[in-house]
């Protein structure tokens, strides 16, 4: 039965404001599960790595099996017959993802977490949208003057946030092992190269996910399987080498049952909100549910705020910091037509 065509514009609408409300909820979930740096303590970074990817790649396989049964499989099997490179590059996204994400894990230790999102995330949607829009199609009504318009919101919450840096008082030698060091050129670089994870993980969604712009493509579930299954050996490999070469192995037994009940839970809310993205993903096109996806920054800032990171800081400070996430919500808000 034809669908009426009075009825197909407004069905249409709804279905995409029910996407990018997907969108937003991932972003929740994406911006919650950061607060687990605070609980990590003298536990190895390396050592936290291998375990939420450990748990991550059970979770994500064991959902896999239980929403697509059979057809998990299958689904991989089709697309791989038909285009090989688009599973080689959901497995291989997942093995740079963690190298990258390993940086920015650096950044938001040393810096905090009220001020390194704002940069890191805005590095992903400049460059991770960019992207996404050349390999994975550009959206209807999607214009390149709105482009520029949010580039430069966004840029512009880069330098606010900067500015909040340099405008908090001082810290302490205390402050400063609790992650909230100066924003140095360095760190903006270690930044940059940082954020690259999360735009691997958008050149990954816009290529090898199947969407409304990519008619060829995994299907929602077989894509974060393989991802998840590519990032665990990228783990495996990665920070097992540093271990060993750290001789840190021994400090395993010191890391508290509690903490590994953490890193579990923060694994199921971050792979949930993988699951809720990929799924806008295919109504809205990674073009558009990237950058909502990348808001999830301005959650964990707000737990940022809410650890003190930002305790008896001066008013400009705060000026700054809030200029800043105006900044970044206009232009995620003008990439992603809300506004």
């Amino acid at each position: 039965m034809a669908l009426n065509p009075r009825t197909r514009g407004p069905r249409r609408t709804l279905w995409t404001f029910a996407a990018i409300i997907i969108a937003l909820s991932a972003a929740l979930l994406w911006g919650v599960w950061p607060i687990i740096l605070k609980y990590i303590g003298h536990t190895p970074v390396e050592y936290f790595y291998i375990v939420i990817y450990t748990t991550s790649l059970i979770f994500i396989w064991i959902a896999g099996f239980a929403l697509d049964g059979s057809a998990l499989i299958g689904n991989m099997s089709e697309v791989a017959a038909i285009a090989p490179i688009k599973v080689a590059a959901s497995f291989g996204t997942g093995v740079f993802y963690v190298a990258a994400s390993m940086l920015s894990m650096n950044v938001m230790q040393a810096i905090g977490l009220a001020l390194s999102q704002p940069i890191i995330s805005s590095i992903n949607v400049l460059l991770g949208t960019a992207i996404s829009f050349l390999i994975g199609g550009v959206p209807q009504n999607m214009t390149i003057g709105r482009i520029v318009l949010a580039c430069a919101f966004l840029v512009a919450a880069v330098f606010l946030t900067s500015l909040a840096s340099r405008a908090r008082r001082p810290a302490s030698r205390d402050e400063a092992s609790h992650g909230k060091g100066e924003v140095t050129p360095r760190i903006l670089i270690l930044t940059f190269f940082g954020a690259l994870g999360g735009v691997f993980y958008s050149t990954g969604v816009a290529f090898s996910l199947k969407s409304t712009t990519q008619p060829v493509g995994l299907s929602v579930m077989p894509f974060l399987c393989l991802l998840i299954s590519g990032a665990w050996i990228g783990a495996m490999i990665i920070c097992g080498s540093l271990m060993t070469r750290k001789k840190a192995w021994g400090m395993v037994k010191l890391v508290k049952p509690k903490l590994y009940a953490m890193i579990t839970a923060a694994s199921v809310v971050h792979y949930s909100g993988n699951i809720l993205h990929a799924f806008a993903t295919r109504a809205l096109s990674a073009g558009v549910s990237w950058p909502l996806g990348v808001t999830s920054g301005l959650w964990t800032q707000v737990w940022g705020l809410a650890y003190g990171e930002f305790k008896n800081a001066s008013h400009k400070a705060y000026l700054y910091l809030s200029a800043g996430v105006a900044c970044y919500l206009l232009g995620s808000a003008v990439i992603a037509h809300i506004i």
